[in-house]
């Protein structure tokens, strides 16, 4: 089956491509944030609400960090030693 080889291959890179994507437009996305949550004018549930996305995101992206270690960790653990 060649063919089940290349699916995974191909999604991985869309994955890649969207992600890449994101991440550019992460900047302009918390610019906009800051935006609202620095305007006079805004109404304060757009601030409120522009300042609650900013503080769940910072902590989904340190607890993500914080999985990416730990497993990397476990991971290590797991490797065979290889003695010399």
């Amino acid at each position: 089956m060649a063919g089940s080889h290349t699916q995974p291959a191909a999604q991985r890179q869309t994955l890649d491509s969207v992600v890449r994507r994101l991440t550019s437009l992460a900047v302009a996305a918390t610019s906009v944030l800051a935006e609202v949550m620095g305007d006079q004018d805004a109404p304060s549930s757009s601030k409120v609400r522009a300042a609650d996305i900013v503080l769940t995101r910072m902590l989904q992206t340190r607890e993500l960090a914080q999985l990416e270690q730990r497993l990397a960790a476990l991971e290590a653990a797991l490797q065979p030693k290889v003695t010399v």
